[in-house]
């Protein structure tokens, strides 16, 4: 299907999808087009919607291609295209293949990627591009843990989306970002309501130093007005147990007649109440 999609944007751009051989036998083809050609085309090509199909071909030879790092760093440093710099982020993810071995292999060669992705976070004019690159060091998850301190840094974007994302990698990343509670926090009370909801995703995500925050975390499910942002904050919680037990109070007001109208937010409450039982006795109640 993939294939089939790259030839159809191929011809839309009109590159001609079948070149002779030319003695590349011997090297990884596209419809018959070598590797060497869609590294030239995603460097040199002047039409930068070539450069981006040359970008998405490239991938499918795989990371641990020679050549095909270098190329997307390179791209993603140098490229005038923020859509061609957006989409050299938005290809990079963690390997599907269950081969541990295989999988170390390419881990290794996408571990290169990650401080370009972090310098395109803090450095790209592009609010897109800095976007595209906070979602692709969440995608790699404990890959970018090197990039926690610029993930700091990012939380202070003038652009909404790119807090937002950024705030969601941290949470990606997990506990070797705890030391990233302070800032998400702080953002526990952004104006932008994607920004609270993947802060408070985050502060269940980064092991106990998430319980700093507490307090927000129950004002946040009891007053935001977005009830996805108040089941986030009860889902959060409760992965955070009896270190953020002073929750409860907050957790158990929703279910006072008409506190609470979302049943979906009822219910994560009640989901987190479950999980701090032994706490909850000490409050007069009892999980059923």
């Amino acid at each position: 299907a993939m294939r089939r999609i790259l030839l159809s944007v191929l011809l839309a751009v009109g590159f001609p999808c079948v070149l002779p051989s030319l003695g590349w036998s011997q090297e990884p083809n596209f419809e018959g087009t070598p590797k060497s050609e869609w590294l030239k085309m995603l460097k040199e090509d002047k039409v930068s919607r070539r450069r981006e199909v040359a970008a998405r071909v490239l991938v499918t030879f795989g990371f641990t291609e020679p050549g095909i790092i270098e190329a997307f760093k390179t791209a993603l440093a140098e490229d005038q295209s923020e859509k061609v710099r957006a989409q050299i982020c938005n290809l990079v993810t963690q390997p599907s293949t269950a081969d541990a071995e295989r999988r170390k292999k390419i881990e290794g060669e996408i571990r290169k990627l990650v401080v370009p992705l972090s310098d395109a976070l803090l450095n790209d004019k592009s609010p897109e591009v800095r976007t595209a690159a906070a979602k692709a060091l969440g995608r790699l998850g404990q890959l970018s843990t090197p990039t926690v301190k610029a993930l700091g840094e990012a939380m202070k974007d003038k652009d909404g989306n790119t807090r937002a994302a950024v705030a969601e990698a941290i949470g990606r990343i997990g506990s070797a970002a705890s030391s990233l509670a302070p800032e998400l926090k702080s953002a526990l009370g952004d104006m932008e309501a994607p920004v609270r909801q993947w802060a408070a995703f985050a502060l269940g995500r980064i092991g106990t130093e998430g319980a700093s925050a507490t307090a927000e975390l129950a004002k946040l499910f009891s007053s935001d007005p977005d009830p996805v942002i108040r089941s986030e904050a009860a889902l959060s919680i409760g992965l955070l147990g009896t270190s953020a037990k002073e929750a409860i109070p907050a957790l158990l007001g929703c279910f006072a007649e008409g506190k609470e109208k979302d049943a979906n937010v009822r219910t994560q409450a009640a989901k987190s109440l479950g999980k701090m039982e032994d706490e909850l006795k000490k409050h007069g109640r009892v999980v059923i």
